[in-house]
């Protein structure tokens, strides 16, 4: 199990203390996925693979020193000039929970869904 499944399966345990029931984590990963070529190294560095972390560039400049960034970029450019495809790594997890039948009954309705004497009904259109 990597961090990444550990993670989503404690979440999922955290769900079920805050007090639903029939909790279902589903997991897929697929490893090696084809993928289009680079394209542009110059632009891909300057990207950010989620808006919470730092781009390739900065996490390059921070893990290698010049040689090797150097010799990183030579490789990653003769790459996109080639239009060599890529290969990805892709994950998905799908979630459900039910709430418990006991909780169910508290909530209150807001009065448009109800079939209540004196309230409307909102019919589908």
């Amino acid at each position: 199990m990597s961090h990444a499944d550990h993670a989503a399966g404690s979440q999922a345990c955290s769900h079920v203390t805050a007090g639903f029931e029939a909790v279902e984590l589903h997991h897929r990963a697929q490893i090696d996925v084809p993928a289009d070529p680079i394209g542009d190294w110059e632009t891909l560095k300057r990207v950010a693979p989620n808006p919470l972390v730092p781009t390739y560039d900065e996490v390059i400049a921070a893990a290698l020193n010049d040689d090797e960034r150097e010799r990183l970029d030579t490789y990653m450019n003769a790459l996109a000039a080639a239009g060599t495809p890529t290969r990805r790594t892709m994950a998905t997890a799908f979630l459900r929970a039910r709430r418990p039948q006991r909780n169910r009954e508290d909530v209150p309705r807001h009065p448009a869904l109800t079939d209540a004497p004196g309230t409307r009904v909102r019919k589908a259109r």
